[in-house]
């Protein structure tokens, strides 16, 4: 599992700026952001906890929740919702 220190930072990262969690249990957690645009609903970020430590994030953008629009490993959160904006 990652260091108790790397879910603290992403979890404070995701507070400052405008997420809420939704969902958590053991094996993940599920937050929502507000989109900007009107016609969108919101930003939902899934974060998977696994076993072996290779724990992955799904993002998802607007009112379908089919298809993520990206995928990447915990580490590589910031970078990718810094790319999209959704973080300072």
């Amino acid at each position: 599992m990652a260091a108790p220190a790397l879910f603290t930072r992403i979890e404070k990262l995701l507070l400052e700026n405008g997420w809420e969690k939704t969902w958590e249990d053991p094996g993940g957690q599920r937050w929502e952001k507000d989109s900007d645009a009107h016609y969108w609903r919101y930003w939902q970020l899934t974060i998977n906890f696994m076993p072996d430590g290779n724990h992955y994030c799904k993002l998802y953008y607007g009112s379908s929740l089919k298809e993520p629009e990206t995928t990447c490993h915990l580490r590589s959160l910031r970078p990718v919702l810094k790319h999209r904006r959704l973080i300072r």
